[in-house]
């Protein structure tokens, strides 16, 4: 994807979505996170964004199904489309991402 990105002149979004169950434990995910932000962000053609940075587990909690099944609700739902969709767009508006040179 990278390659075809780079022979295409475009660019790849990568979104890391957070295990909403674990989000009270963040050292779980440090070096994982580290070694997968190292490896995208060492390729200009990838805009690279960890969400698990931008829900703490108070807020978390309104985003699931219920204390015993953690997957995404609607609020969930919408809030990760909204805030990436706002990055794609605010890219697309500050670098004219989607436009050949």
């Amino acid at each position: 994807m990278i390659n075809h990105a780079k022979k295409n002149n475009c660019k790849v979004f990568v979104a890391n979505l957070p295990e909403m169950d674990l989000l009270n434990y963040p050292i779980i995910f440090k070096n994982a996170d580290n070694v997968i932000k190292n490896f995208f962000t060492q390729f200009p053609e990838v805009n690279y964004y960890n969400y698990r940075d931008s829900i703490n587990y108070k807020n978390g909690v309104q985003f699931v199904l219920s204390k015993y099944d953690e997957h995404l609700n609607e609020k969930g739902h919408y809030y990760l489309a909204k805030s990436f969709s706002n990055v794609i767009i605010n890219k697309i508006i500050s670098d004219s991402l989607f436009i050949k040179k």
